[in-house]
């Protein structure tokens, strides 16, 4: 199944999957899953039954104001070139919320931009690993667990950690931390702003042709790190 630009607003769950593959692209998930309770979730792609061969893709999207942004238990899951902003929920129900949660075989988390995102700071992990094998490569976390005080939180569990930026540093090859300098967060820019660690700083062999806004990428040496490549 596939489902392009297409806006999810205001429900329990907005996509959910069982034992089929799904590719979301150039979409807007909001406000789904909020006020959060058990089973809520923006985008659920699971396995019901055994040797399940599911795939969950999500590309060039903006998933932002979620209670829980994404659960999956299926064969892999491919994030690349997504805004993950704002999701978490306040409530009891939020406070061991994962709000993106692996628990399927395999897992890239690729070139995508993580900013807002929270929840009690319970050391479960905002991108939570929960089983199988999760990669993570190119993409920026920055500003999540507003007014908190726990940014080594935001990954718990990735197996392999490269050219990230972070908050915290993660170890893994080509990693960095430090302030993205977007060119305007108050007007939802994420592109990486003049003298931002980000630039030309992503993987040299393994990013994407594109970007979040269907740009090509890399423009320079080397492709810019997170959602945007700057232009």
């Amino acid at each position: 199944m596939s489902i392009k630009k297409s806006h999810f607003k205001g429900n329990g769950v907005a996509i959910n999957a069982t034992d089929c593959s799904v590719t979301i692209s150039d979409s807007v998930l909001e406000s789904n899953a909020t006020p959060l309770s058990n089973g809520l979730v923006a985008i659920n792609a699971t396995c019901a039954t055994a040797n399940c061969a599911a795939t969950l893709t999500v590309e060039r999207s903006r998933i932002q104001s979620n209670g829980k942004a994404l659960y999956v238990t299926n064969n892999a899951t491919v994030l690349r070139n997504n805004l993950w902003l704002d999701n978490g929920d306040s409530g009891s129900s939020g406070a061991y919320n994962r709000v993106l949660e692996f628990r399927g075989k395999t897992a890239q988390v690729a070139y995508n931009t993580f900013v807002g995102n929270f929840n009690s700071c319970s050391y479960v992990g905002l991108l939570a690993c929960d089983s199988g094998t999760c990669d993570a490569v190119g993409n920026i976390t920055w500003g999540n667990f507003p007014g908190q005080s726990c940014n080594d939180q935001v990954i718990y569990n990735f197996q392999t950690m490269t050219y990230n930026l972070t908050e915290a540093l993660q170890p893994g090859a080509g990693n960095r931390s430090g302030d993205p300098k977007f060119v305007n967060v108050t007007g939802r820019d994420y592109t990486p702003g003049p003298g931002s660690p980000a630039l030309d700083n992503g993987s040299p062999t393994n990013a994407p042709a594109d970007d979040f806004d269907g740009k090509p990428r890399p423009v320079g040496g080397a492709p810019d790190i997170g959602a945007i490549e700057a232009q």
